[in-house]
């Protein structure tokens, strides 16, 4: 079972549907002050996890549009997944 999970969450099967939904669940926003820290640390700790899975998913378009050989309009510098990835 091991040979089939993914190395990295740039390899992990994500898309662009799941994404969106998690984003619209989990949007960044600031957070009330009477907000316990416990909750506002595990509200942050899912608005950082849809950022990674959007960075992912972002990457792997990257890399499908490569293996096509349509490349979208460059972006400046290397995005977090390129870093993610030592690209």
């Amino acid at each position: 079972m091991s040979a089939l999970r993914p190395k990295t969450i740039l390899e992990a099967p994500v898309t662009q549907e799941l994404v969106e939904y998690l984003e619209e669940l989990f949007p960044p926003k600031c957070p009330h002050l009477t907000q316990p820290e416990r909750d506002i640390f595990f509200y942050a700790g899912h608005v950082k996890l849809v950022e990674m899975l959007r960075s992912a998913w972002e990457y792997q378009q990257r890399l499908k549009d490569m293996e096509n050989g349509t490349h979208g309009t460059p972006k400046r510098g290397r995005s977090k997944a390129d870093r993610l990835a030592g690209l």
